[in-house]
């Protein structure tokens, strides 16, 4: 699985495979009783997450890009409804896998909206400003004044009520999210148009012309295949290692649930930290390392190619070393104020240059995909079909560029941030997109997120003199909102649910409709809940999630003191790691496409101070290792038998997830044991 060196074009044959608009769109439709069971299920999930996640904190039904609350409705069909329709007689009447597709996708795509994809960060950091700033940090005087108003809650007792709870008598004060709340829809519905734009363009790409695996649509797509005649489950259900797998993952997640409630039961640890064994300098000097086991992580480094796999552990581990060289040498590790980062300001600074290196491979990578697009959308161009594509070429092109210039009117009309940080905020939210999504699709990662906050790399290029508080801000805050925190954001989930639909020959016009309309509902819904829950619980101080409703909403204010500290000045050191990280990025890029056998990937570089490495890398690293002796001594044919035992693997860990759920949900007692 190679980065491409030059532009993928169709050949003749794949033209040819795809030149008859009429069978592209006889794809099945989504049918209403997908649509129907989709439709609850979305609300049900959307209106528990917010009390699971905050209140309960249990394992979150989303929580990555491969939710376990979309798994669950997907296994609902699969061992419930299909195997009784079949005992029943009626095999007729079984749920076929586009529908089973339907309903995952359904759930696949709105599941993130409630929690960090959106509303996460959403409700708490616009109500927020009024409630922290105070005299005793130096805020009040200068941050809420700064702010628009109309973009955040200023009544005082809505925004008391939110955070110490209501008052005996009182009731929620809808009426002062009202306002609020609608300016925020419509940066909200143009930064959900980019999300089903952008995929629409790139699904082809990545999809047919470099073939990418998109890890996280197999085993969705292996159980919903339908059961051959004679069973009552398909294949890979029949599979003893399959099984194997799972009632593995449930002794092990069995007793470790069960030391939660009663004590004296041994548990057993599937995480251990360097901190606690490496006391010595320099080699304290790294920080911590997590040894962390996830059984499903490991089934997924199964999927992954091996290259793919390799790259992200090793990088996080020369991460470290790179951190224990720049202590024995005195360099300077200061953290960066903004971003999502293990590491310090330096990392950062070569982790941006890497990724904007690799969104501008990346689109010269596809410059004659863009090309047809482009002659599509404008010419209306015969020999490009794009009839079985998400969106037509037209509308996806055009709409991406209207979600895009009405994102900037929105940052500059409404937010009142300055045109330069305005376009820098959307130039950072677009290499986002393009490189986390490739991420996920090629390297099937379950949970990413970009380590740079585009604010503060634009003063490091350009200092804060150019730029007032308000744009200062206020666009640490569109980030927080939108972008910041990826690990849930829309587009991969949107690129993995075009996948499935092309695997199963779902109508992805269809499927596109169905889609949108449930982003709209699960906003609404989750919407509701995330208010509803802070102001009936006791307040959002009272609840267990401290990062979403009280560090988070801190982050852009605490950045922007310190900003009003002093005037920073170009970060000329900065300037060139920055340089230095897009060169490397480059260098792997060439190597790979000129160099025979040279294998490093540059994935893992782009994210290895995140936490999403942090989390995974060990249990990537077992992968690996098992990975490695099963192909060199079994091959393609040992790897396929074994293949079921990770599928397990996975499916176990969700399924567990799943149980604990429903158990915390019924006790109040959360028992976290996916990554997120």
């Amino acid at each position: 699985m190679t980065v491409p060196a030059t532009e993928h074009k169709p050949t003749s044959a794949s033209k040819s495979d795809h030149g008859d608009p009429g069978a592209r769109r006889n794809g099945a439709y989504v049918t209403p009783r997908a649509m129907t069971l989709g439709f609850i299920l979305v609300v049900l999930m959307c209106a528990i997450m917010p009390y699971n996640d905050n209140y309960v904190v249990a394992t979150s039904l989303s929580g990555n890009f491969f939710p376990i609350g979309a798994l669950a409705a997907l296994l609902l069909l699969v061992l419930g409804i299909n195997p009784l329709l079949i005992a029943c007689g009626r095999r007729e009447r079984i749920w076929t896998s586009p529908e089973i597709i339907s309903v995952w996708t359904m759930l696949l795509v709105s599941a993130g909206i409630p929690s960090s994809g959106l509303l996460r960060y959403l409700i708490p950091q616009i109500v927020a400003p009024y409630y922290f700033a105070h005299p005793n940090n130096g805020w009040a005087a200068g941050i809420p004044s700064q702010l628009p108003r109309r973009l955040l809650v200023t009544d005082p007792a809505a925004v008391r009520g939110f955070f110490q709870g209501l008052d005996r008598g009182e009731t929620i004060p809808w009426h002062s999210w009202a306002e609020p709340l609608a300016w925020w829809a419509v940066f909200t519905a143009f930064l959900f148009l980019a999300y089903f734009c952008l995929s629409a363009l790139l699904r082809r790409q990545w999809a047919e012309y470099e073939k990418f695996t998109f890890p996280l649509v197999q085993l969705p797509l292996l159980l919903s295949e339908e059961p051959e005649p004679a069973h009552r489950f398909n294949k890979l259900l029949r599979s003893p290692l399959l099984w194997l797998g799972v009632v593995s993952v449930t002794c092990l997640h069995t007793a470790r649930g069960l030391h939660l409630f009663v004590p004296t039961l041994p548990d057993i640890p599937m995480a251990w930290h360097s901190q606690s064994f490496i006391t010595i300098w320099p080699w304290s000097a790294v920080n911590d390392i997590e040894f962390a086991v996830y059984p499903l992580m490991i089934g997924f480094a199964y999927l992954l190619s091996s290259e793919v796999c390799l790259s992200l552990w090793l990088f996080y581990l020369l991460f470290k070393v790179q951190v224990l060289f720049a202590n024995l040498n005195n360099w300077n590790l200061a953290g960066a104020p903004a971003g999502n980062t293990l590491g310090p300001a330096f990392v950062v600074y070569h982790e941006t240059g890497g990724v904007l290196m690799m969104a501008l491979w990346l689109l010269y990578s596809m410059r004659g995909h863009l090309a047809d697009i482009w002659r599509k959308a404008v010419h209306r161009d015969a020999g490009v079909d794009d009839a079985r594509e998400p969106l037509s070429y037209r509308f996806a092109l055009f709409g991406a560029a209207a979600a895009f210039i009405g994102l900037y009117c929105w940052l500059t009309l409404v937010a009142g941030i300055q045109a330069l940080m305005a376009f820098g905020l959307l130039a950072g939210a677009f290499m986002v997109f393009l490189v986390l999504s490739w991420l996920v699709a090629q390297a099937g990662l379950l949970f990413v997120s970009e380590t740079f906050s585009s604010p503060h790399i634009m003063t490091t290029i350009a200092g804060s003199a150019p730029f007032n508080s308000q744009s200062l801000v206020m666009s640490a805050i569109a980030e927080h909102v939108g972008w910041y925190d990826a690990r849930e954001f829309m587009m991969p989930s949107l690129m993995n649910a075009g996948q499935a639909a092309a695997a199963t020959r779902l109508s992805s016009r269809s499927l596109t409709r169905t889609l949108a309309t449930c982003v709209v509902v699960a906003t609404l819904v989750g919407g509701a809940a995330s208010i509803w829950l802070p102001y009936t619980h006791g307040g959002a101080l009272a609840l267990k999630n401290s990062w979403a409703y009280i560090n988070a909403p801190q982050v852009p204010m605490q950045w922007i003191s310190g900003l009003a500290s002093g005037h920073r000045l170009p970060d000329g050191n900065g300037i060139l790691h920055i340089i230095g990280g897009a060169l490397f990025v480059l260098a792997m890029l060439v190597s790979r496409s000129w160099l025979p056998g040279f294998e490093l990937h540059p994935a893992g570089f782009l994210v290895a101070s995140s936490w999403a490495m942090y989390t995974l890398w060990f249990s990537l690293f077992l992968g690996w290792l098992i990975k490695a002796p099963i192909l060199r001594y079994g091959g393609i044919a040992g790897y396929r038998t074994l293949l079921p035992l990770f599928l397990g693997l996975i499916l176990g860990d969700c399924m567990n997830a799943i149980i604990w759920t429903i158990i915390g949900i019924l006790t109040g007692t959360g028992y976290t044991l996916l990554p997120s």
